[in-house]
């Protein structure tokens, strides 16, 4: 049959058709194996003929493959069943045929194989023209991947003897026939870099394995016979066929990229099981000296078979290890050499590894750094390999109790009951029959409980669900060994001290790693934009200035940036001259075209040493691809070292014919990925070195787990991407002693840590998922939440403020109406990086204009750093130095230049209103940032940025400067604009923005000894403001300007000479038009009034009037003691744990409920927005800074380290409340000047020139004769003629009249009459349900029935029934206490206590008995209550009454007992016979004064009509008689 197939004797075709291929293994398995040499006379030709065959194909590639089996496609219909060079059918029919034949025999063939593929190998690797041909063809080299997994499965038979030929018999032979099918594809596809998926991944041609389950180059698992001896290949064979495999590796990396890297992963996967037929014993990790003689391909299988060993004698989890052929030749390989799988031993090969992967990692540094052309894939894949290593290392040096499935499914249930610390064991106890649940629930770690009819292969899948989308949140897992937590102890052998030396030894060999690789691909991406122009360039690319703006765009969402191809995106591609596909490619996160693909076929089946949790999900078609923190997660470290191989393939997703840009492009991925690597490297070393500086006392539980899957979907997750906690500095200091490391080199090494991680995470060009996992390492290192935003924040601005100069400046800036959509972008990335970011952060930006204000930060090493000292020290000059020049240390010239030229409206590029109001708006706000932090006046007026801006306007000429004021200030000549609405308002705003902000500078010019430019600047200002007066005083919305004018005429002097102009406006308009400027001229002389208070100290401009209403944190502030005033800290650093008397509060938000709470600071600062109540003042330490665990996800205390005063903190927001309450300076003043301008300009004047400020005054009050007194009489009279006349006036001036003379009545701000419309308020009734149940009591728990033996009162009760006498027997104060009234009696009970436990499950379900109720005491009565009413002002007055009686009673400090009863004498001045209709309808408070009590007392008698009711008002006590009693 092979001569007439083939014409030879001595070849066997490398393709059958279904038909011939079922016809021979149809007779071949048929027959019995043979007892003979000749009786195998057969199988040994086939086997002989497809050597032959194989040599044939790689003398002449090109010949007897390329053109042999080139596939001539068609366009809509496509066959599966190609001609495919040793095809699955072919390779099983040879698999079959040599394990036909005998023992012996077997072997010669195999060996034969094995000689022959190394010479043929080793001539690919020597000969260009043959590697050519291999590089070029996935046909060619599909077909040596092949044959490299049809050699590893010959010797895995060999060895195995009749075990595998019975188990392969079974899938081949004359009843399994193979049919073709056929695929449609698109017609669009014409060359094969548009190919899918389906085109080149089939089982025909793309099989890892002979087995059913052809992706896994894993056999089945079969038991070893008791004895097995045979070695499948002599020493020296094996010795070549390691060769052969690693030089089909490095061939492979060549040829990744057209083969999708096949040739890569069959020879790994082949070299895999190599040392399972081996005599070679591991003795340890393979030292430095060792790897750095070895070729790529042969570090990589050296690293993999230490993480494989090192893992077996650290795991003894057997179900950590695959049920496979080859791990049963690892078992009984491994019982020959016990001693190396000692514990002892164990933990010493862990630490000698350590030791040599960071000077591998060194050596790598150094050699990358020293590269300047392409990047050879084979050192990509090594760089990567040897980053999973150490991932691999860090995580060994720590175990966790926790089972990550197990833990999986109990976090993504939804809690069915929630056990209850709030409830004594007891109490829980008697509600066991009502639903409650009790203690002894079983769960102890606080994760949900697991319903037992969920199914349990449905749950684990959902909990595996979750972990992946947590995991691309996150960019790590929130599990060991990304966060250790409780659960985490220290591995057997391993101190704390050595935790802490390798992982220090670790991070400062990846932070130099870093900064190489970073500063590489930031290179390799500017060369990219350079050589990828757009189709109309004329000259060159400036790719540094490209990548200045792109690197100033932070926080884009790469999915976003695909599908919106959002305006700003071809503003950067028009502005300097690019592809736009190619700015397109780089914010949607640098894909590459294979990876996923090649991801998905080849690595996640790569696994053949080590199993993990994720596998078997994986593998079952979970419809993702799992992460490296997933790997880490999972314990998939064989995967994740795989993963590293997929980097060859790396190919731009963008079309090009450009062979330049292409590779340039291949080099850009490899970077990228490498970037990658490092940073999700440092997540599990920087855990391991926060663990041990912490004593190895794990963290909190990690809030995102437990959050549920529907909300991590939605992206509902609030503020889990960071998430810090305190670390205790003498465990610190004691541990870091201990492993002898110089505290300055400790915290040399974690600062430059942190500088390395913030550039990456606030680059623009650094993908999301580098963003994110960079966040979550730098979340390690610090222990303030805050800290981390800051040192993001800090770099992000300064990359914007680079950018918008940058981008304002680019040549090929044509449209300057599309430019704003970056301008804006970029503006917009200049905001807080918080998920939720409620506000700009000026603080920020003030750093980085180089005010020297006082910004900090906490590391695990040092606390409250400052941290423009650690970013000039320890930030590399290195980074980014071909691309920007940057000195935290000095003030940045040249972007305050632009700030100043956009502000002024002189820049070329920026003349959109919008974008120049953002702009003023962001330095204004930094000036006033400026005035708050910094003191000194000296200091203001040296190196600030308020003295760097005055320097910059001072440069305008006298022409520059009237133009900036008649355009910009008083809003002249843009009458183009007038009629469009939304314009028109940004130009006021500006001209507001821009009054603020010369007002400000104002304050930075000396008062004794001002400079000549900026006293010619503000002079010149002054002169054109008051030369255009009447052409903006009639505008109400620039009552701004005059306010400024009003200061510079008061820094200046000429009072005289504005109120002079402003009375001849005023006179010139005798109409209705002429009450703004009447306004004006009214605000002008209050200005003045309310700076003369200033300035005598009568009157504090920054204060708010006695009448104003405080805001809640105000008046709880004041109610704070002056020793909590002044806490800096967290009682919790004073006290260490330690019970002591404090004031403290519950966080029903975070969980802190019960006896579980936070300080007064931690309540102010840590849980500010929260769902805080007060608790008392008791034995007590902080729960938050001592990071008690709850079933909440909450935040990390924010105040370990020291804060400000407490009254600090709230100063700005008691700064912006005040502007609101009822303040004195603020009456009539126009709502415009409502913004604090007003407010500003009378604190410049007394504060900033307070000497010169009086002088004006003086000199203009001196100066004011008759003449001027009778001109203003004159104008307010005319005026308020004009006023009367009007019809439209009179009913309101009436009305107002009316309503001024009560006090009920009057407006909480009273606007002008002008603005008044008499309208009189209307009131509604409420309609619907206003309140909700949340607690439910058990019946009867409460006796609220009225009990009685009188015939009278049994006939009033009645009353109740007929709805006359309306019942109210419950009652509480301020403070959360309740009263209810009961049979004769009134009991008190603590309300908080009882709802204060939040998101009960089925809350009007689980009831409470009497109990659980919280009562505090009772007090008895002798009459039965119907109404009892606390009084609003006295918390501590309690009235209470029946159908005839009524007593006022005062309460004790804690409202839980009765201090004094006093009887209210209530008349009915009727006969007892008459008394069945007569009653009290009710009580009520009216007011109190002082400590005379009045109260309503409603009476229906029957001298009187139903409806008609007594009123007796009586005083209840006097001062004497509450004197005693009431002493609060």
């Amino acid at each position: 049959m092979a001569q007439a197939t083939t014409g030879s004797a001595t070849k066997w075709p490398l393709y059958l058709s279904p038909l011939h291929h079922a016809i021979v293994t149809g007779n071949l398995t048929a027959d019995p194996l043979p007892r003979s040499v000749k009786d195998a006379s057969p199988e040994k030709f086939i086997c002989e003929g497809f050597i032959e065959s194989i040599l044939d194909a790689f003398s002449d590639p090109e010949m007897n493959i390329v053109k042999k089996y080139k596939v001539e496609k068609n366009k809509k219909i496509q066959i599966s069943d190609e001609e495919v060079p040793l095809s699955i059918r072919d390779a099983r029919l040879f698999a079959v045929a040599l394990a036909r034949t005998p023992k012996k025999e077997r072997r010669i063939l195999v060996a034969k194989l094995v000689n022959m593929l190394h010479d043929c190998l080793e001539s690919l690797r020597t000969d260009v023209a043959l590697k050519e041909v291999l590089v070029s063809s996935p046909v060619y080299s599909g077909f040596v991947a092949r044959v490299l997994t049809v050699c590893s499965t010959m010797i895995d038979m060999v060895s195995s003897g009749k075990l595998l030929v019975e188990h392969l018999c079974e899938y081949i032979g004359q009843l399994h026939y193979h049919l073709p099918s056929f695929i449609e594809t698109d017609e669009t596809i014409d060359t094969p870099t548009q190919e899918c998926v389906n085109d080149w991944y089939s089982r025909e041609s793309c099989f890892m394995g002979l087995w059913p389950d052809w992706e896994s180059a894993a056999l089945p698992h079969m038991e070893l016979p008791p004895r097995n001896d045979f070695e499948p290949l002599s020493g020296d064979d094996i010795i070549k066929y390691r060769k052969l495999l690693a030089n089909a590796m490095e061939l492979g990396f060549q040829s990744a990229k057209n083969d999708k890297c096949q040739l890569v992963f069959g020879s790994w996967n082949a070299s895999a099981k190599v040392c399972g037929i081996d005599n070679e014993v591991w003795i340890g990790p393979t030292n430095f000296d060792t790897m750095a003689r070895l070729d790529n391909a042969m570090k990589l299988n050296h690293i993999r078979d230490d993480i494989c060993e090192l893992y077996s004698c650290l795991a003894k989890d057997e179900s950590s290890k695959p049920k496979s052929y080859l791990s049963c030749l690892l078992r009984r390989k491994r019982s020959k050499q016990p001693e190396q799988f000692d514990p002892s031993r164990s933990v010493e090969h862990l630490k000698n590894a350590a030791s040599e992967s960071v000077k591998m990692l060194k050596d790598i540094t150094k050699a990358t750094t020293a590269i300047e052309g392409e990047l050879s894939p084979g050192d990509c894949v090594v760089a990567e390999a040897t980053l999973s290593y150490i991932s691999f290392l860090a995580s060994m040096f720590t175990t966790t109790q926790t089972e990550l499935l197990t833990t999986l499914v109990k976090c993504d249930k939804p809690r069915r009951k929630r056990k209850s610390s709030s409830f004594s064991g007891e109490s829980m106890g008697e509600g066991g029959d009502d639903g409650d649940c009790s203690d002894e629930s079983g769960e102890s770690d606080g994760y949900h409980d697991f319903e037992d009819d969920e199914d349990e292969e449905e749950a684990q899948m959902d909990g595996i669900a979750k972990l992946h989308h947590v995991c691309n949140i996150l960019g790590a897992s929130p599990f060991h060994p990304d966060w250790l937590d409780e659960t985490c102890r220290l591995r057997s052998g391993i101190s704390e001290a050595a935790s802490v030396e390798f992982a220090e030894q670790m991070l400062r060999a990846l932070t130099g790693f870093a900064t190489g690789v970073f500063t590489q691909y930031s290179r390799t991406l500017a060369e990219v934009i350079s050589n990828c122009p757009a189709d109309d360039l004329e000259g060159t690319i400036n790719g540094t200035a490209a990548l200045s703006v792109i690197r100033g765009i932070h926080n884009i969402d790469s999915e976003a940036a695909i599908t919106d191809a959002p305006d700003w995106q071809n503003d950067i591609a028009m502005a300097f001259g690019i592809d736009f596909d190619l700015v397109r490619f780089i914010f949607s996160g640098l894909k590459c075209m294979n990876a996923e693909a090649v991801k998905e076929s080849y690595a996640l089946n790569s696994a053949q040493r080590i199993k993990g949790k994720l596998q078997d999900f994986v593998a079952s078609g979970s419809g993702w691809l799992p992460n490296s923190p997933e790997y880490r997660a999972g314990g998939e470290w064989e995967l994740l070292l795989s993963d590293a191989l997929i980097s060859p393939c790396s190919t731009m997703d963008l079309k090009t014919d450009n062979t330049t840009l292409l590779s340039l492009g291949s080099d850009l991925l490899r970077w990228k990925r490498i970037l990658q690597s490092i940073v999700n490297t440092l997540v599990p070393v920087n855990a391991l070195l926060r663990f041990g500086l912490n004593g190895a006392k794990g963290r909190n539980q990690h809030r995102a787990t437990n959050v549920e899957s529907g909300e991590i979907v939605n992206g509902s997750i609030p503020h889990v991407t960071y998430q810090t906690s305190p670390i205790r500095a003498h465990i610190r200091t004691r541990t870091a002693t201990a492993a002898k490391i110089a505290p300055s080199q400790l915290k040399t090494t974690v600062n430059k840590a942190l500088c390395v991680l913030a550039e990456i995470q606030s680059c623009g060009f650094s993908s999301q998922i580098i963003q994110q996992s960079a966040r979550t390492a730098t979340c390690h290192l610090v222990t303030v939440d805050n800290d981390v935003l800051n040192l993001e924040g800090v770099h992000a601005i300064r990359n914007s403020l680079i950018a918008m100069k940058d981008f304002a400046s680019a040549p090929r800036l044509q449209s300057k109406r599309r430019a704003h959509h970056l301008l804006g972008k970029i503006f917009g990335s200049m905001g807080s990086s918080d998920p939720k970011p409620s506000e700009f952060d000026s603080i920020k930006v003030l750093f980085c204009l180089g005010s020297p204000n006082d910004l900090k930060i906490n590391t695990i090493a040092e606390s409250a750093i400052d941290l423009r000292t650690t970013l000039q020290k320890c930030g590399n000059k290195d980074l980014y130095s071909d691309i920007i020049a940057w000195d935290w240390k000095t003030t940045p010239t040249d972007e305050i230049e632009f700030l100043c030229e956009a502000a002024q409206g002189r820049h070329k590029n920026i003349t959109s209103p919008s974008v120049r109001s953002l702009l003023i708006s962001c330095v204004k706000d930094a000036l006033d940032a400026e005035d708050r932090n910094i003191a000194d006046l000296d200091c203001i007026r040296s190196a600030t940025l308020k003295y760097a801006m005055l320097k910059n306007w001072c440069k305008l000429g006298t022409q520059q400067i009237q133009v900036i004021v008649k355009n910009d200030i008083c809003v002249i000549g843009n009458n183009a604009i007038a009629a469009l609405s939304e314009k028109k308002l940004i130009l006021f705003d500006i001209s507001q923005q821009l009054c603020s902000l010369l007002a400000s500078l104002l304050g930075a010019m000396s008062e004794t000894d001002p400079d000549s430019s900026t006293k010619k600047m503000f002079n010149s200002i002054l002169k054109t403001l008051k030369n255009t007066m009447q052409h903006w005083v009639a505008k109400k919305e620039l009552v701004s300007v005059m306010c400024f004018m009003c200061i510079l005429a008061m820094r200046f002097g000429g009072m005289k000479d504005v109120s002079e102009e402003l009375l001849k406006i005023v006179k010139r308009k005798k109409s209705k038009e002429g009450d703004q400027d009447l306004c004006v001229l009214e605000l002008f002389y209050r200005f003045l009034q309310e700076s003369r208070k200033a300035l005598s100290g009568g009157v504090d401009p920054t204060q708010n009037n006695m009448d104003a209403p405080e805001s809640s944190e105000a008046s709880t502030s004041k109610n704070m003691g002056a020793e909590e005033q002044g806490q800096q800290s967290c009682s919790f650093v004073s006290t260490h744990g330690e019970f002591t008397e404090q004031h403290w509060y519950n966080c029903y938000t975070c969980g802190l409920t019960w006896d579980k709470g936070c300080c007064s600071l931690c309540a102010r600062v840590c849980h500010k927005g929260h769902d805080v109540g007060y608790s008392r003042k008791s034995s007590f330490f902080c729960d938050c800074g001592a990071e008690v665990r709850t079933n909440a996800g909450r935040i990390s205390c924010k105040c370990l380290s020291p804060l400000p005063a407490l009254s600090s903190i709230n100063e700005s927001k008691e700064f912006a409340t005040s502007t609101d309450g009822k303040d004195g300076h603020l009456q009539n003043v126009p709502d415009s000047l409502r913004d604090g301008s007003w407010r500003e300009a009378i604190n410049l004047v007394s504060k900033q020139f307070a000497s010169t400020a009086q002088k004006s005054l003086d000199d203009f009050i001196s100066s004011i004769d008759s003449a001027l007194i009778r001109d203003l009489l004159e104008t307010f009279n005319s005026q308020f003629d004009l006023w009367t006349n009007q019809e439209s006036m009179q009913g309101l001036l009436s009305n107002y009249a009316d309503c001024a003379d009560s006090e009920e009545n009057s407006y909480e701000k009273n606007p002008s009459i002008i603005s008044r419309d008499g309208t009189p308020l209307e009131l509604t009734k409420m309609s619907g349900t206003n309140f909700s149940p949340i607690r439910m009591s058990k019946m009867n728990a409460i006796n609220t029935q009225i009990v009685t033996d009188l015939s009278i009162d049994k006939s009033k009760k009645a009353l109740l029934t007929k709805n006359a006498v309306e019942r109210c027997c419950i009652a509480t104060d301020s403070r959360g206490r309740m009263v209810i009234g009961e049979a004769k009696s009134i009991s008190f009970f603590g309300a908080l206590s009882l709802v204060n436990t939040r998101h009960v499950p089925f809350p009007l379900e689980t009831v409470l008995l009497r109990s659980q109720l919280c009562m505090l005491g009772t007090h008895k009565l002798d009459f039965g209550v119907v109404g009892l009413s606390f009084c609003q002002e006295r918390d501590r007055h309690l009235v209470i009454w029946g159908f005839t009686r009524a007593n006022f009673l005062c309460l004790n400090k804690s409202s839980d007992k009765v201090d004094m009863c006093v009887e209210l004498v209530v008349d009915l001045e009727i006969d007892d016979a008459d008394c069945e209709s007569d009653y009290v309808i009710k009580v009520e408070w009216i007011t109190e004064v002082g400590l005379a009590l009045n109260l309503n007392v409603y009476l229906l008698t029957s001298k009187s009509f139903l409806t008609s009711t007594f009123l007796c008002r009586q005083p209840l006590l006097s001062f004497a008689q509450l004197a005693s009693s009431y002493t609060t």
